[in-house]
């Protein structure tokens, strides 16, 4: 019972310096140098995911495919988008408010901002509200200042 006594267990020496725990696994567990952590993992370049750009590359290139529509008892071909500016077209003149909302919604976003002599509608309306009014009346001249001494009589 004495040699019990004074047996004690063996354990395995790590460096004291390493420390045991969250984040840091045994050295026996750790990955070795050159292997993945996750070796079926996802393959280079896919899936990555879509930017801004890439989706409207994706809706633009879906919008430009051909399709064929009845118009009048024909069958036409254009394309998705013209397809849709037409249906949407159709139904603001039926009296869809919602869809003349966003047609008109859309020409202003898609229109110049500026008209062919520099101003934009909103800039001369501004310049028309800004005008003084006057009554039909009354008459506006501009005179000289020396023009009016010579008829007050001044020198």
């Amino acid at each position: 019972m004495a040699d019990a006594a004074n047996t004690r267990m063996i354990k395995p020496k790590r460096p004291a310096a390493y420390e045991v725990g969250y984040g840091k696994p045994p050295a026996d567990h750790r990955f070795r140098k050159g292997q993945s952590g996750n070796p079926r993992g996802r393959p280079r370049g896919q899936s990555v995911p879509l930017g801004r750009r890439d989706l409207l590359n994706a809706f633009t290139q879906a919008a430009r495919e051909p399709i064929a529509i009845t118009k009048d008892g024909r069958t036409i071909r254009t394309t998705q988008i013209e397809a849709l500016a037409q249906q949407l077209t159709r139904k603001a003149l039926q009296g869809d408010m919602k869809a003349a909302k966003l047609l008109f919604d859309n020409i202003k976003a898609l229109a110049p901002a500026t008209e062919p002599d520099g101003m934009s509608h909103e800039e001369w309306l501004e310049v028309l509200d800004n005008r003084p009014k006057l009554h039909p009346g009354i008459e506006v001249r501009f005179v000289d200042a020396g023009d009016m001494r010579l008829k007050l009589g001044e020198t």
